[in-house]
């Protein structure tokens, strides 16, 4: 992924959940942003296979 490919936004989170998916980049070496995008495109890609 390439920074002009990435667009700023804003996401409000409850605080429980930003604190589970910090810890989570945490364990997995990776920035919040990181680890909500690969959270996002593994969930994109499930859905994807299970309309096929």
């Amino acid at each position: 992924m390439h920074t002009h490919d990435v667009q700023p936004t804003s996401l409000r989170l409850p605080t429980n959940l930003k604190s589970q998916l910090k810890d989570r980049a945490k364990a997995n070496r990776r920035s919040l942003t990181g680890e909500i995008i690969a959270i996002l495109e593994r969930a994109m890609t499930t859905d994807a296979n299970e309309a096929a």
